[in-house]
């Protein structure tokens, strides 16, 4: 959908890096409030619940107008999206469903959401696009090949020395592939950068010992989904 050129210029400008810099001061509050949140509970924490998860879920929500009381359920639909074996059809007909009942509604009542902006010049299609937006999906259409692996490029040993190795500052860095390329280049990739500079220096300037809480190979991780990661981080400082 995203590369239908009347999306991309509806969107593109809504996407700028100046743009998503105005939200650096809300971003900036949205992490301090977990992080304090966190250091009241005391350690131990899952690092996923408690702090990852919320911070791109309630920026995206504002963004495009979304009530965040409903967060808890896109994130169940959006992880049978992504699930193997999971119902993902019906999980995509039921976010489809509630977002299209919420254009209806921002037509009435409009908010100032990315929703609302586009309800006169999307219509029938914003749901559909609204799900891209808050699910971070592209569509894969019967008869079409898609072959590729961002991990295993982003760890070529003819651009990146010691691949495996996180190293931070690292040059070549700037080459990686992890927004895609080109016209199917990450539409979110500036707010996604953003999100990780304000969440990780605030979490390291507030926990500064931050250590895992068990062995690292007793972190879950998801084997049975599309999007790889781990399903909960246990960690003290």
């Amino acid at each position: 959908m995203l590369g239908d050129p009347r999306f991309s210029a509806l969107l593109t400008g809504r996407f700028t890096l100046r743009r998503m810099r105005l939200l650096e001061p809300r971003i900036e509050r949205i992490a301090a409030d977990h992080l304090d949140a966190m250091a009241a509970a005391g350690p131990p924490a899952d690092l996923v619940t408690a702090y990852a998860l919320p911070i791109p879920s309630l920026v995206i929500c504002e963004l495009l107008g979304v009530p965040y009381a409903d967060h808890d359920w896109f994130q169940e639909l959006s992880a049978r999206l992504v699930t193997f074996g999971a119902d993902g059809a019906g999980a995509l007909a039921e976010l489809t469903g509630y977002l299209r009942d919420l254009a209806r509604r921002r037509r009435v009542e409009p908010d100032g959401g990315l929703i609302s902006d586009l309800t006169g010049e999307l219509d029938d299609e914003l749901a559909g696009l609204a799900v891209i937006l808050l699910v971070a999906g592209v569509t894969v259409r019967a008869g079409e090949t898609v072959a590729l692996s961002l991990p295993v490029i982003n760890r070529d040993p003819a651009v990146y020395a010691d691949p495996d190795r996180l190293i931070p500052g690292r040059p070549e860095a700037r080459r990686h592939l992890a927004f895609g390329h080109g016209v199917h280049q990450c539409l979110g990739q500036q707010l996604a950068r953003i999100e990780l500079r304000i969440g990780y220096r605030a979490l390291f300037e507030r926990f500064p010992g931050l250590r895992l809480a068990v062995p690292a190979a007793e972190v879950p991780v998801k084997h049975d989904a599309s999007v790889y990661g781990v399903r909960s981080l246990p960690v003290t400082w």
